[in-house]
């Protein structure tokens, strides 16, 4: 008898209609990493717009060309400061 199940990751399965909103997801991450809730509630608000610039598309549809465009229009049509546009990770 097998006392734990292990459930399915709802990152790479999820039934249409079913299991969490992505950003439900992200903030989920953001809060086991002990973020604070003000940079939960920033982190996810570009993570919205990020999204909603891009015609609501999936961001594992997108990639490092949304990005750059992002940036790029953050930066030329929204007046962001510079240091909003380099990638923490240095991975971008």
């Amino acid at each position: 008898m097998t006392l734990y199940r292990q459930t399915p990751n709802p990152l790479y399965i999820r039934e249409p209609g079913q299991g969490k909103k992505l950003l439900d997801l992200y903030k989920e991450s953001l809060r086991v990493r002990h973020y604070s809730y003000r940079t939960e509630v920033t982190y996810i608000a570009w993570v919205r717009q990020y999204i909603l610039f891009h015609q609501k598309r999936h961001p594992r549809d997108m990639g490092v060309d949304e990005i750059n465009a992002f940036i790029t229009h953050l930066a030329s049509e929204k007046n962001v400061a510079a240091s909003t546009h380099t990638c923490p990770s240095g991975r971008c």
